[in-house]
């Protein structure tokens, strides 16, 4: 078949516009503005998409130490009921979302809803799972925030990749490498080392719960979150795998998958609730009228860390959809920088050697397990391109057969 031609495009170009130049320039004209359209919009949500993620996971652990500091544990919200509105705002930021992916037709959108969702109940209980852990996890990263560093929460959680690599290999039996169990040990030994700095925060001391804070604590509890965001990856990633398999089972929109996980947590966070109301109200005695108030403790603050909680949880699935897993990888890398820098100007963080030594460890591995992936990646892109180059060329054979037959 001769040698490949220099780009993807130019053989498609050949294959698809005719050679004869037959085609009229007025419409030749109106298909490349569409395709420039086309391709500019992709380009805006996919860096667009990017920017807006960088932004909201550098901030995340600042709003988290502003908003779970700003009050003694009695004075501050239910933890439930902040995750409780965090959902709300996803469920309800989901449906817009999927209502825009059906081109703004809300009987259509209406309609998904009904026969993939309210008809089908019985096979979104698989998604009961993951919610209950993520609404867990949730909880123990805004209990952390107030006990940790907001640097120190920041580079501790990146741990949830060392955990989530143990339950590939323990759940879906995937086999790790010895490099990758070097990378894996490396990135422990980073995160270790920034546990040691002896870092501090200048205005820890004026806090509100300052008396309340203990790293001890709030590191434990980070890792119990590390776990749970683990385990539910995988979990995830396992259930979907399934769904894939099975011919017999719909694909359904990744708006509706969260509109799903937002019920279902919902569902047991107003539980959780409950039960915290009755059980304060049960150790005073008499409970008060205030204590059944859901926003009790509310502030602008709390508003704040709620919503952002909805958007981070949405960004992630945008990303995904328009970029991939590897610049997002670079843009988890990146706000992990920022928001160590954040914490300098927010709390006057001493950014000491061993926490940078630690933190740049921890980064410069996860920037190789990137490079790999995408090394890999471009990899199997080549391939695919050679094979529909191959492809389109033997398509045009089989027209000019189909020609001189005729």
């Amino acid at each position: 078949l001769g040698e490949p031609p220099e780009s993807l495009p130019a053989a498609l170009d050949r294959a698809i516009w005719p050679c004869d130049g037959r085609m009229g320039e007025s419409k030749l004209r109106a298909i490349v503005l569409k395709l420039a359209v086309l391709f500019a919009t992709d380009g805006l949500l996919k860096w667009g998409s990017l920017v807006v993620f960088c932004v909201q996971n550098s901030f995340h652990p600042i709003i988290l130490r502003l908003a779970t500091t700003e009050a003694s544990r009695h004075e501050r919200a239910s933890t439930s009921a902040i995750i409780f509105f965090s959902e709300a705002a996803k469920m309800l930021l989901s449906m817009l979302l999927l209502l825009a992916e059906e081109r703004l037709n809300l009987r259509r959108t209406i309609s998904i809803i009904h026969q993939d969702w309210i008809m089908c109940f019985g096979a979104s209980l698989n998604l009961a799972i993951p919610a209950v852990i993520y609404a867990i996890q949730n909880a123990l990263l805004q209990i952390s925030a107030g006990h940790l560093f907001a640097a120190l929460w920041q580079v501790t959680y990146q741990g949830k990749i060392l955990v989530t690599a143990i339950f590939s290999v323990v759940i879906l039996q995937k086999q790790i490498k010895r490099y990758q169990w070097l990378a894996i040990f490396s990135m422990g030994l980073g995160i270790a080392a920034v546990q040691v700095a002896n870092t501090k925060e200048a205005k820890q001391a004026s806090m509100a719960n300052a008396s309340e804070q203990n790293s001890t604590i709030g590191l434990a509890l980070l890792l119990v979150a590390c776990c749970c965001s683990g385990f539910a990856s995988v979990y995830t990633e396992k259930m979907l795998k399934n769904v894939g398999q099975s011919s017999d089972q719909k694909k359904l929109s990744v708006w509706l998958q969260n509109m799903q996980l937002s019920f279902f947590s919902m569902a047991v966070l107003s539980c959780t609730w409950a039960s915290e109301v009755l059980f304060s109200s049960t150790a005073e005695g008499l409970g008060e009228e205030t204590s059944f108030n859901l926003l009790r403790g509310f502030t602008p603050k709390t508003w704040l860390m709620s919503m952002n909680n909805a958007v981070g949880g949405l960004l992630v699935a945008l990303v995904i959809k328009h970029a991939d897993n590897i610049l997002r990888g670079f843009t988890s890398a990146f706000a992990t920088i920022n928001s160590a820098l954040l914490s300098v100007f927010f709390f006057d963080f001493e950014l000491r050697p061993m926490f940078a030594v630690g933190a740049l460890i921890v980064l410069v591995e996860l920037g190789v397990r990137i490079l790999r992936c995408s090394a890999r990646c471009k990899r199997l892109c080549c391939t695919a391109e050679w094979l529909l180059w191959q492809e389109i060329l033997c398509q045009r054979c089989r027209n000019v057969a189909a020609g001189l037959g005729a």
